[in-house]
């Protein structure tokens, strides 16, 4: 990223967010996506019912797509990002929810207030030490016996294993259940898809941006993308013939791309039948409740 901006940073999700539509991980269409999010309030839903719970917390909300849907839980919900601009577009999009700017570690909100906290696919930007730290932060939020949900994609570092997500969890809390998202088959099909799908996205917006933004977010790039792009730019400017050809390309991978995404029927299938062989967990969730008895206590 710009400015040798690392994984993880605020300036490498400020810059993801900015570039990439607001919406680098396609949170609003994607099947995927859509289908995880089920999964998450189903499990809530399994514990908590039809009860609406004072206040409930979202860490690491991003443009506010999944804290829209826990409207459902909590009379006062509370959503927190490291990104300034995932804030802004998530207070135009949710005007009825409060949105933070703060991130863990340390989120400087009042301890023992919150009922319900969601950690969703945050723990990989962290080191070990920033881990555990951050889980103890999201204790000391939690009222006693507040219940907070935990996720992570199942893989290699900077993921985790199951084992070692959950022993890590349960060592500041009391674990309540455990399910998976069985979809590791269809999950290498749609990595291949939405990689795709924006790299075709960086190169549409890129080639029609103008030259300050252009020479801003071509430091983003490796060196060689940065001069194919160029080289667009250049016929672009050179050709009406080459610029409408090109936006004809994009708009067929692209919309057939999203498409593909969007249909919800594959992953369902490969859910439940993934689910029924035992096979192919692609993410580990943890629900988990503060109480006096965590090991580390």
């Amino acid at each position: 990223m710009s400015n040798g901006d690392k994984y993880g940073t605020k300036y490498w999700f400020d810059d993801l967010f900015t570039l990439l539509n607001c919406d680098p991980w396609g949170f609003r269409w994607r099947a995927g996506q859509k289908f995880r999010y089920y999964l998450y309030k189903k499990l809530i839903n399994s514990y908590i019912g039809n009860k609406t719970i004072n206040r409930a917390l979202d860490i690491g909300c991003a443009t506010g797509e999944f804290t829209g849907q826990l409207s459902f839980l909590a009379k006062n919900l509370m959503g927190i990002d490291i990104s300034e601009v995932a804030i802004e577009k998530a207070r135009m999009k949710f005007p009825n929810i409060d949105f933070e700017l703060a991130s863990l570690p340390e989120t400087n909100l009042q301890y023992n207030s919150f009922d319900f906290i969601t950690c969703l696919e945050m723990l990989n930007y962290m080191d070990y030490k920033t881990q555990n730290s951050s889980i103890c932060e999201i204790r000391n939020l939690l009222v006693n016996d507040g219940l907070v949900l935990f996720s992570s994609l199942i893989g290699s570092k900077p993921y985790f294993q199951p084992n070692e997500f959950i022993n890590l969890i349960s060592k500041y809390f009391k674990i309540q259940a455990v399910e998976y998202y069985y979809a590791r088959f269809y999950y290498y099909m749609e990595r291949i898809l939405y990689r795709t799908y924006r790299k075709m996205e960086l190169i549409q917006l890129l080639s029609a941006a103008n030259e300050a933004d252009f020479e801003k977010w071509s430091a983003n790039i490796d060196r060689g993308k940065a001069e194919i792009i160029k080289r667009i730019r250049s016929y672009n400017g050179r050709s009406k013939i080459f610029r409408y050809s090109m936006k004809t390309i994009y708009k067929i991978i692209n919309g057939t791309t999203m498409v593909i995404l969007n249909w919800e029927l594959p992953v369902k299938c490969i859910h439940l039948i993934s689910k029924k062989l035992a096979v192919g967990q692609a993410h580990i969730f943890v629900l988990a409740k503060k109480s006096g008895d965590a090991s580390f206590l």
